[in-house]
């Protein structure tokens, strides 16, 4: 592994945007977990190489400050600027074949315990310095599918508010819906009966549930539910198999639709419409060197 130096006050991330502007980190700020010194926080240890196992990829988003993963550069970015589904595909269409095909094994370390969003911030910092990533985001008119609430000012029994005091949140994963789910993040599963589907999460927003409800027609999300504040959901259900495809088997024919589970479970519903969507767009990217 390549020892970085720990950089305070040389590079802030900005929260939505392409690149880096240059702050100044006040004197003496104190490093503590989701504190305003972590913007100006780098990762110390980073180490990048190119996964040549032939296994699947995967995500090891550990307690504290360790991030380890085995993603193409397009896995990086999902994480880092925390896409939507449909954002991660508009870039796809835009990135050479490399950065959707090749692993890289990366392990990042930092001393202290960052939130989620720090370490997406020093993710951002990460990929601009190794893979020289530049993006810039665009607003552009598209369909959508509006997510709404069923009945208005009500929930779902499987989606509840996050509570506001959860110091053991951030700690890692934990079992969600019978398999692990990291704080901040939506995880995709498929549970213990076969031909079902589960979703889960904590501490997220509508506005990420919104990315993984069935039925989007591969249209993005736009949340409509005048909902605010973070959740925890499981949502199961049984998939509509693709057109063409048989049905999975041996499916449990009793398992709610995908439509069903959404409004049932969850008191949310999709409505067709139109509304401006925020897209990446990419305009370079090279292949790092190994360490």
């Amino acid at each position: 592994m390549k020892k970085r130096a720990l950089v305070l006050g040389i590079a802030a991330v900005l929260a939505v945007g392409p690149g880096l502007a240059a702050a100044q980190a006040p004197a003496g700020a104190a490093v503590v977990a989701g504190g305003p010194a972590w913007e100006f926080r780098e990762f110390d240890v980073v180490s990048i190489k190119e996964d040549r196992s032939g296994a699947p990829g995967h995500t090891n988003n550990l307690p504290g400050g360790t991030y380890e993963a085995s993603l193409p550069l397009t896995g990086f970015i999902f994480f880092a600027y925390n896409l939507s589904v449909y954002q991660i595909a508009a870039l796809n269409a835009q990135a050479p074949e490399w950065a959707k095909t090749v692993l890289y094994e990366m392990v990042a370390k930092v001393e202290g315990n960052p939130t989620m969003d720090d370490k997406r911030r020093m993710m951002r910092a990460l990929l601009a310095e190794r893979f020289k990533l530049k993006i810039h985001t665009e607003t552009r008119d598209s369909a959508v599918m509006q997510v709404e609430l069923v009945k208005p000012g009500k929930v779902g029994p499987a989606l509840t508010a996050h509570p506001a005091a959860d110091p053991k949140c951030e700690q890692g994963a934990k079992p969600v819906a019978g398999f692990f789910s990291p704080c901040g993040m939506v995880g995709v599963g498929a549970p213990w009966v076969p031909g079902h589907m589960k979703v889960a999460g904590r501490n997220v927003s509508i506005a990420q549930i919104a990315n993984y409800l069935p039925g989007r027609q591969g249209m993005p999300a736009v949340d409509k539910t005048g909902l605010t504040g973070t959740f925890d959901f499981t949502l199961d259900y049984v998939p509509d198999p693709p057109p063409g495809a048989a049905p999975a088997a041996p499916a449990d024919t009793g398992g709610a639709t995908g439509w069903e589970a959404m409004t049932e479970q969850l008191g949310l519903k999709l409505v067709p419409g139109r509304a401006p969507v925020e897209v990446y767009v990419l305009d370079a990217a090279e292949r790092p060197e190994a360490n």
